[in-house]
C-alpha cells in the first residue's frame, strides 16, 4: 500500500492486484493503513488449498487480459508476475527471500531469461548476492537492491485516551509479530531483570499473546495486541526507545524457514522516521542500515548483558536524542516511500 502511494506520488497510474484479506469487518482499506493518495484496488481470489498460489496467478493472468500493456507489472508475487511475462508485460520482481521451493525456483528462473523481465529488486545486500549465486546469469545490472522503507510522520496524530506504563519510567516499545525469533524471547528476559523500565508490546496473534502472558507474568510489561498501521504513530509517540530483538533465526508464520541472513524490517525504518533510540541485534543484514553508536546501539542476540547495558545506556536523554535524530536524518535522506519508488523505477 505504501509502495503504491509513492507510485501515485511520482505521477504513475496505479492499480494494486492483491490476495483478499480475511478481515471480516468492514474497514476503509486506505484509512486502514494511512494512506492519502488513493489508487484503483483489485483484490484477487486466493483459494485456501495446495496450489492456491497458481490459481491465484491464473485468476491474475485473467484479469491482466483488459490491461494496456504499457503498465508494467512490479510485484512479489511469483504467480502474478509469472502470468504477466507471459501476457508480455514488462514486469519487475521484488525478492524478500530466495525461492523457496522447486515451483518457486523453475518459475523464477523462467521469468528471468524472459525479454519481458526488466529487472530483480531485493531488499538487502546480501540477499541480492544469494541470487547472483542461484542464478548467475542474471549479472549485477538486472539486480537493484532497495531496502524497505517508511514515511516521516505528518499532521496531528490522535492521543491515546489512556497509557498503562508508568510515569516517569522510561518506556521501552517493541513493534510487530511474536513469531519465533523476532524478539519476545529476549524481551521475556529483559523484563525480569529491568524492573524500572516499562515494556509495551504492539502486535501478535491473539494466541502468540496468550502464550508470552503465560510465561512472563511481570508487572512492567503490557500487551497491546495488533494496532492498524494508520494508528501506529500515537504509540511511538509514548516510546522513549524501542526495541529491534532478533535472534539469528527467524522464522516465517508458522515456523515456516529462516528469514534471518535476508530480511529489511520494517519497524526498523518506521522506528527511524519517528526518530526513536533504537536498540537493535547486531546481525549482518541489520548492519547495512544501523551503526552501533552513530544511529543504533547494536547488542550480541546471545548476550543479554549487553542488552541491559545498552538500555541503562539509553536512561541518558542526551544519547537517546542523539542517535533518535541521527536515525530520522538518514530515514529522510536514503529510505523514504517515495525515494525507494524512485530507485526501482530509475532508468525505465
Amino acid at each position: 500500500m505504501k509502495m503504491c502511494e509513492a507510485f501515485v506520488k511520482k505521477g504513475n497510474k496505479v492499480i494494486l492486484l492483491c490476495r483478499s484479506g480475511d478481515r471480516k469487518e468492514d474497514i476503509n482499506d486506505f484509512n486502514y493503513y494511512g494512506i492519502k493518495e488513493k489508487f484503483e484496488i483489485k483484490k484477487i481470489w486466493w483459494p485456501p488449498v495446495r496450489g492456491g498460489g497458481l490459481i491465484y496467478g491464473f485468476l491474475v493472468g485473467l484479469f491482466l487480459r483488459n490491461i494496456s500493456k504499457d503498465f508494467i507489472i512490479y510485484g512479489r508475487s511469483i504467480y502474478g508476475i509469472f502470468q504477466a511475462s507471459k501476457k508480455g508485460f514488462n514486469c519487475i520482481f521484488e525478492a524478500h527471500t530466495p525461492p523457496g521451493n522447486n515451483i518457486h525456483y523453475k518459475m523464477e528462473e523462467k521469468l528471468f531469461k524472459l525479454n519481458f523481465f526488466v529487472g530483480l529488486v531485493t531488499i538487502t545486500h546480501a540477499l541480492k548476492d544469494e541470487y547472483l549465486r542461484i542464478f548467475p546469469f542474471l549479472g549485477d545490472k538486472k539486480i537493484k537492491v532497495a531496502p524497505d522503507g517508511a514515511n516521516l510522520p505528518s499532521g496531528k496524530r490522535k492521543k491515546l485516551v489512556s497509557w498503562p506504563g508508568r510515569n516517569d519510567t522510561m518506556q521501552a516499545g517493541y513493534v510487530g509479530s511474536l513469531y519465533s525469533g523476532k524478539g519476545m524471547e529476549i524481551i521475556s528476559s529483559l523484563v525480569k531483570i529491568i524492573k524500572n523500565v516499562d515494556f509495551h508490546i504492539v502486535g501478535g496473534k491473539e494466541e502468540d499473546i496468550r502464550f508470552w502472558k503465560e510465561r512472563i507474568k511481570s508487572e512492567n510489561v503490557y500487551f497491546h495486541g495488533f494496532i492498524p498501521h494508520g494508528k501506529l504513530a500515537s504509540y511511538y509517540e509514548k516510546f522513549d526507545i524501542v526495541l529491534v530483538p532478533f535472534q539469528k533465526r527467524i522464522s516465517l508464520s508458522g515456523n515456516k524457514g529462516d528469514i534471518s541472513r535476508w530480511t529489511s524490517p520494517l519497524k526498523i525504518f518506521e522506528y527511524m522516521a519517528h526518530g526513536k533510540a533504537i536498540i537493535s541485534s547486531e546481525l549482518p543484514v541489520i548492519k547495512e542500515v544501523l551503526i552501533n553508536n552513530q544511529n543504533a546501539l547494536l547488542c550480541n542476540p546471545e548476550n543479554i548483558n549487553e542488552w541491559v547495558e545498552a538500555i541503562n545506556r539509553l536512561k541518558d536523554i542526551n544519547l537517546r536524542k542523539f542517535l533518535g535524530e541521527n536515525a530520522r536524518k538518514e530515514l529522510e535522506a536514503k529510505y523514504t516511500w517515495e525515494k525507494r519508488a524512485e530507485a526501482v523505477l530509475m532508468g525505465i
